[in-house]
């Protein structure tokens, strides 16, 4: 099916954009979510290079980087990019506490996967801490302070991490009415769509499962194969941002399939005139640090970052190809667990299925470039 709500809606948004970029504005007002792996640190290099309008970021405690770690890291490259004015927030209360089945709590995502993140700009890059403190407030608290702003009429989330601290502030007493109205659009990451078969797909029961590794308890060895790990890693928040119904975009692993990261990309995509030293160290360490295959990293985050940045800024998208579509999260305990379903309910969703890699590259590593 192809939603209604993408004319109208994309026609809201490029005014907006227009109006703010007469007015001198870089970008719509952001806020980021992360769990601040390589990938979300690389995105975050390369939005302050762009110039983007980030008015607060907000570090989930349930993703791919301890959250005293995650914290720090946001703090530190903020520091090295001279942009400690941006608030940075931990995420609130009990670490993980949205679970579906209580008896099997899930330990994921496992430490052994977040060492290596969690000192990372410290031991590989050598980035120095930042003298300046984290935000007072909790993430959520962040998140409805920044709507409530009276000289913010609107602005965009992008959604880097679990989706435990939009949840959060989704569930703050008036804050689900300042979504309503200030947010116009959220961009996301991961998980695989069905493109034009995804009602048929749907329908057959194809997806469904009952046999081993088919249930509870799910860890990170048996997760869902379709399913992303930033809506696997916190099911329930995932399903209820998506269920309340804000227009999102969302890079699908489709998207990803050729955006395999190599350790000559640096080179051969930044300018000649151009200094990028700093995203540049991010990307090349990572699969070191990591003691990982550069066949098994790709630009996740940063790809979202930059069609995400590319839209508000009105220029060419990198994606070749976008279907149209709603989508919710199947909470069912079976093979679909944590993955999209597309049909006639959830948030009015434009995904993007295919890429162009040279056009992604060309844009990220020559941000900031003259």
């Amino acid at each position: 099916m192809v939603a209604t709500w993408h004319r109208s809606t994309w026609a809201c948004w490029m005014c907006m954009f227009i109006n703010g970029l007469v007015a001198g504005a870089t970008s719509a007002p952001i806020i980021i979510d992360t769990d601040m792996n390589v990938d979300d640190m690389a995105a975050l290099v390369y939005l302050v290079r762009s110039g983007a309008d980030i008015k607060g970021i907000t570090v989930s405690a349930t993703g791919f980087s301890g959250q005293w770690a995650g914290v720090d890291s946001a703090l530190r490259l903020l520091h090295k990019l001279n942009r400690s004015d941006i608030p940075v927030a931990f995420q609130e209360g009990y670490l993980g506490s949205t679970r579906l089945n209580l008896d099997y709590p899930s330990g994921m995502p496992p430490s052994e996967w977040t060492e290596a993140n969690n000192r990372y700009l410290e031991q590989w890059i050598g980035l120095e801490p930042s003298q300046k403190p984290a935000a007072w407030q909790s993430a959520p608290q962040l998140i409805c302070q920044i709507l409530q702003s009276a000289d913010l009429q609107s602005v965009f989330i992008l959604e880097l991490g679990p989706y435990t601290n939009l949840a959060a502030a989704l569930h703050r007493s008036d804050c689900a009415a300042l979504f309503r109205s200030k947010v116009q659009g959220l961009y996301v990451q991961g998980g695989r769509l069905h493109g034009d078969d995804a009602q048929k797909i749907q329908q057959s029961g194809a997806l469904r499962g009952s046999g081993p590794g088919s249930g509870f308890p799910w860890t990170t060895e048996k997760k869902p194969n379709k399913a992303s790990w930033n809506v696997f890693l916190d099911a329930v928040s995932a399903a209820q941002v998506w269920t309340f119904g804000l227009a999102t975009v969302v890079l699908s692993d489709n998207a990803f399939e050729h955006l395999q990261v190599d350790p000559s990309d640096p080179g051969m995509y930044t300018p000649r005139n151009c200094t990028n030293k700093l995203l540049a160290d991010v990307m090349l360490n990572w699969a070191p640090a990591h003691n990982a295959e550069w066949s098994g990293l790709s630009y996740w985050d940063q790809a979202t970052a930059v069609v995400m940045m590319q839209q508000l800024l009105t220029k060419e998208s990198a994606c070749q190809r976008w279907v149209e579509s709603n989508i919710t999260i199947s909470l069912q305990n079976d093979a679909t667990y944590a993955t999209y379903h597309e049909g006639s309910l959830g948030a009015p969703s434009e995904a993007c299925l295919a890429t162009s890699r040279v056009a992604l590259l060309n844009d990220f590593y020559s941000a900031g470039c003259a």
